[in-house]
């Protein structure tokens, strides 16, 4: 009996033994694969995290591209916090897990086993969360993409080895602490509030940013060609033969910094001869509120600038907020909207134009178009355009263009050279901003403060507050 006694006990003791060979019987060529995969997860999600915090822009990618969509998206934070930096930490700690596998101690060892188990878990249920959300809602953002591949790839190696072992039991152990984790994550995206941009001072006085205004176009371009964007009314339509090319993305050279500074125009005429000048970004740009599509009176006291792209999804979500904003200040504010379009064949800030925006230049046009031939009827036009989730396609646009201000007024303006003036010079105004790292649209210039990017209500109030000493009434 004590002879059996021993025997278990010794059966007993050899339990960890084989635990412990199993934590380590882990291959180094598969362990290599592992820790190179996380790593470059960890890099990547490091890098995303930095964009994220900074409100910079990824490398080779723009303003409105898949990539910007999805870091200005809802998804791309937890309450404020970038998801890319939960990534960094999960990451980090799963990749020390693989290292703290080798480790003389045994406890060490079984440490770095559920720290590994656990983070690969994380991150393979994250990466299939985000990976949805990016096919299903946002758009393909190749970095985020590069992230979760890698990290989704080294976990489930590290996942495979550790069902395959005696360790399989951690797989179990520590699997209902990876759900409540994910299940926190997933619950608190769904019920946050969509982000709110971000808000800044140009310091235009030191930043040696000269304006850099495109040519100004003297007269818009009536033929069509392989490298145009051309605006054709829809079959059937009296139109008298109208088919007008728009735009173009050159740029003159940029004047010297020790130029005299000057108050740049659309059509480079003096400040004294409009009606009701706006002067703003510090003197460099003026325009006149009598002369331009505005939301409220152009004589209201308070101006904003609202730069906008018709096929922008943040600009498209703004439009109703910005809307909002004015009626409740009524005759106190008034909004320019002016038409941006991120799009290459007008604009050259644009180095590709993204697939959502191949049409911007057009749709620019013709909001200025309506604008021309009939003010009356162009918020009519800017809120058709603006419902829905897209941009309606060009021959559907143009058709409820015509519609609204008659065909021989419709030819009549887009023909007009003063529209492709002022889309150059709308341009040129985001250029200033663009130039000193703030290329995220929408845009609102409110005093000395730009806001870019997606706002809610509350936000653009309180901006309304700060810098023009608006409070909407009781």
């Amino acid at each position: 009996m004590a002879r059996a006694s021993k025997k278990s006990g010794a059966h007993s003791a050899s339990k960890p033994a084989v635990r412990s060979a199993a934590a380590s019987a882990i291959r180094p060529a598969i362990l290599v694969v592992v820790r190179v995969l996380l790593l470059l997860a960890l890099g990547v999600s490091a890098y995303l995290a930095w964009v994220s915090l900074t409100h910079g822009s990824l490398a080779g990618c723009g303003a409105e591209s898949d990539c910007d969509r999805v870091l200005q998206s809802r998804w791309s934070r937890w309450f404020g916090v970038p998801v890319s930096g939960f990534a960094v930490v999960v990451d980090a700690l799963t990749l020390w897990g693989t290292f703290a596998m080798g480790s003389a101690s045994e406890l060490s060892r079984m440490r770095g086993w559920h720290v590994a188990v656990l983070g690969s878990l994380l991150i393979l249920g994250a990466g299939i969360w985000f990976v949805i959300l990016q096919v299903a809602a946002v758009g393909i953002c190749p970095y985020c993409m590069t992230a979760h591949g890698a990290g989704m790839a080294g976990a489930l190696l590290l996942l495979i080895v550790a069902g395959r072992s005696a360790s399989s039991g951690w797989l179990a152990r520590t699997a209902p602490a990876a759900a409540t984790v994910l299940s926190i994550l997933i619950a608190g995206q769904l019920v946050q509030k969509a982000p709110g941009g971000r808000e800044s001072k140009l310091n235009l006085a030191s930043s040696n940013l000269p304006p850099v205004l495109p040519a100004v176009v003297t007269q818009t371009v009536v033929a069509a060609s392989s490298t145009q964007t051309v605006v054709t009314p829809p079959p059937g339509s009296s139109s008298n033969g109208l088919q007008t090319a728009v735009g173009s993305n050159s740029a003159p050279a940029v004047p010297a910094t020790n130029a005299v500074r000057q108050t740049y125009t659309v059509d480079m005429g003096p400040v004294t001869a409009m009606k009701r000048p706006f002067k703003f970004y510090d003197g460099l740009f003026a325009v006149d509120l009598e002369e331009l599509p505005v939301m409220g009176t152009p004589t209201n006291a308070r101006v904003v600038i609202s730069l906008f792209d018709y096929s922008c999804h943040h600009c498209r979500a703004m439009h109703p907020v910005i809307e909002e904003v004015q009626r409740a200040f009524s005759n106190d504010l008034v909004v320019v909207s002016l038409p941006m379009p991120l799009d290459e064949k007008c604009n050259h800030t644009m180095k590709r134009t993204p697939p959502a925006h191949v049409n911007a230049c057009v749709y620019a046009h013709l909001g200025l178009a309506v604008w021309r031939a009939n003010r009356a009827r162009h918020a009519e036009f800017e809120d058709w355009m603006m419902t829905g989730a897209e941009a309606p396609p060009v021959q559907a646009a143009v058709a409820r263009a015509i519609s609204l201000v008659g065909s021989n007024a419709f030819a009549a303006a887009v023909r007009d050279p003063w529209v492709s003036r002022q889309v150059q010079f709308d341009v040129a105004i985001y250029d200033v901003a663009y130039r000193s790292g703030h290329g995220s649209m929408p845009q609102l210039i409110v005093g000395k403060t730009l806001s870019e990017g997606m706002r809610l209500r509350e936000q653009v109030l309180k901006m309304l507050e700060d810098e023009l000493g608006l409070k909407p009434r009781p």
